[in-house]
């Protein structure tokens, strides 16, 4: 009797398992590492020194933000980031540093490309992920969302902690 038992316990079990759904596996290759945000001036994004208070300048907790991060890419296809969002920003753009004529320049960027079994970095003075016309301040700890746009792999939505420049 007892084994009878069991066997349809067993039964049960098999029939219930059977008819949940399994979760969603992850067909993405794309992996984000050490995402983060710093609330900076522009001057400050580009490599000047920060903002002095009587500068008129906002620093931490000012008008714009950048986000920065690896972006890594496990498949054998490129990806491309497309867009960004962030719950604390009115606007994101996808934003390039670099030198030009001696000035260190900053811009828009229409993508970022991933390379396949490669990374993209994210980093002060190169590409980044502006936050403009931040909500609120950031302070330290603060932990806003941002949601990335990838042509293949589609969204991904992560929290960048923020950190003081």
């Amino acid at each position: 009797m007892k084994r009878g038992f069991a066997v349809a316990i067993l039964f049960l079990t098999l029939v219930l398992a059977a008819c949940t759904t399994p979760p969603a596996a992850s067909s993405s290759n794309i992996e984000i590492v050490s995402p983060y945000i710093s609330a900076v001036t522009a001057m400050e994004q580009m490599g000047n020194t920060p903002a002095s208070p009587d500068s008129g300048m906002p620093s931490m907790g000012g008008r714009n933000g950048a986000a920065y991060m690896v972006i890594k890419n496990s498949g054998s296809a490129p990806d491309k980031l497309l867009k960004a969002r962030c719950d604390v920003a009115n606007s994101v753009e996808l934003h390039q540093t670099e030198m030009k004529d001696n000035v260190m320049a900053m811009h828009p960027v229409e993508s970022l490309d991933v390379p396949a079994n490669g990374q993209v970095e994210l980093k002060p003075g190169g590409y980044h992920i502006m936050l403009i016309g931040l909500k609120q301040g950031l302070k330290a700890g603060d932990k806003p969302t941002l949601t990335l746009a990838f042509e293949k792999a589609g969204t991904i939505t992560i929290e960048a902690e923020v950190r003081n420049p």
